[in-house]
């Protein structure tokens, strides 16, 4: 294996000192292979540790059913029942894990289906588009109109003009 003082020699010999790539493998002794290896990335090469699991990664899929029937099931409710199943963790890695995971099944909910009692809600606006108001008998210049909320759809329809 070769590490960051391998690479920076290698460099060194071929860039600045101007060497063959041949012969900055016959200087170090390593195969030319390695040498083209060793002068293809840019940077050193850096230390990057694998990440090691969690105790929670053996629960994931758990977890997750949990979630899907109650995304906002609190981390103790959580805790109790994997430690039924032998969950041996704190708290504290079960919140971050949860807290990673949680607004992936909060967020397939993001809708709200309402409905209401008629009379229970109605809206009102108004109009300023030269509307014939039934009430002010001529064309106006302004109009209110009223609406209420209930569990039946009816669509607006544009009417034709009278008299044509």
């Amino acid at each position: 294996m070769y590490d960051v003082h391998d690479w920076a020699e290698v460099h060194r010999l071929h860039q600045v000192e101007g060497l063959s790539k041949a012969a900055v493998a016959a200087k170090l002794s390593m195969s030319r292979t390695t040498v083209h290896r060793l002068l293809a990335p840019p940077e050193p090469p850096k230390y990057a540790r694998r990440p090691a699991g969690s105790q929670v990664d053996r629960f994931a899929e758990a977890i997750a059913a949990m979630l899907a029937e109650d995304p906002t099931v609190p981390a103790t409710v959580v805790a109790q029942r994997l430690r039924a199943a032998g969950f041996t963790g704190s708290l504290t890695i079960l919140k971050d894990h949860l807290r990673g995971v949680r607004p992936t099944f909060l967020a397939g909910r993001a809708y709200q289906r309402t409905s209401y009692e008629p009379g229970e809600l109605a809206q009102t606006d108004w109009g300023s588009r030269g509307w014939r108001c039934r009430s002010a008998g001529a064309r106006s210049g302004r109009c209110s109109g009223w609406s209420l909320g209930c569990l039946w759809y009816r669509p607006l329809r544009k009417s034709a003009p009278r008299g044509k």
